[in-house]
């Protein structure tokens, strides 16, 4: 069995079923520079990737991940720090990490990885495994993403049914790019 097929294996098994957990403690910097606004775990509001400050978050959670080297929330934003700075191959073997620990963030920044073909080979069908596991267990940014997938025909049968659904999943948990998208393509969608 290849090394790809285990992993997804072992990411599947752990987030079987898996809600995200709430964590407590207060935010570090490393929360403060790396959270992403889409994690419904994160400890602070959030920022977005064009706006990650690399240097810092990746100093920051370091040395939270050296406190914490069993939580999944910090090796996902260390991750993501270090594909900022350009070092993705420790950046996707975080994001494994996170992963394996069912950690759905992490799921679906692995899948975009595998869809646009950065840091891995693009494979449009481990993209949509990954998204698909997490969509499941009730991420939204892989619902909305599993959705652009089927009204796309992006790696999959066109399903323009399943497509909406997926978004309409999404934008019911207020994820606002999905309901930004339902808003701009209402005309679209009207029979």
């Amino acid at each position: 069995m290849p090394a790809r097929s285990r992993r997804v294996g072992a990411i599947a098994i752990v987030c079987s079923g898996l809600v995200m957990p709430a964590w407590a403690g207060e935010a570090t910097d490393c929360d403060r520079l790396a959270a992403s606004p889409y994690d419904p775990a994160r400890l602070a509001p959030g920022v977005s990737y064009q706006a990650l400050d690399a240097a810092a978050a990746v100093a920051a959670c370091r040395d939270d991940l050296a406190r914490w080297p069993d939580q999944p929330r910090v090796a996902f934003q260390l991750g993501r720090a270090l594909l900022k700075a350009g070092a993705g191959e420790e950046g996707l073997a975080l994001y494994r990490q996170a992963a394996e620990a069912g950690y759905l963030p992490a799921v679906h920044n692995i899948a975009a990885l595998y869809a646009e073909g950065q840091v891995v080979k693009q494979d449009l069908g481990h993209a949509l495994r990954l998204y698909l596991l997490a969509a499941e267990a009730g991420f939204a940014p892989s619902q909305f993403s599993l959705g652009l997938c089927y009204l796309a025909g992006q790696g999959i049968i066109a399903d323009r049914e399943k497509g909406l659904s997926w978004i309409r999943l999404a934008a019911a948990q207020d994820f606002q790019p999905a309901r930004d998208w339902l808003a701009a393509n209402q005309q679209a969608l009207t029979p």
